[in-house]
């Protein structure tokens, strides 16, 4: 999350210099960064650390009994 909201923090300073430097070469860089920048930010968001390895989070009792009909199933 915060790096995601550093890239847009550098994407919005990206638009602003780039409307800024109208007429300058640099204004494509800027723009480039614009574009460019909200699917790094997303891609890296995403590709976050390594999910958890598979756990058992249910155990299984075969002596339980099983459990009676009630009057509703009847």
């Amino acid at each position: 999350m915060r790096r995601y909201l550093i890239s847009m923090a550098i994407r919005t300073t990206c638009v602003i210099a780039c409307v800024l430097s109208i007429g300058h070469w640099w204004t494509w860089l800027f723009a480039a960064g614009a574009v460019f920048l909200p699917y790094i930010a997303v891609v890296a968001a995403n590709g976050g650390s390594a999910p958890d390895p598979a756990r058992n989070d249910y155990e299984y009792h075969p002596d339980l009994p099983m459990i009676e009909r009630g009057p509703r199933d009847v």
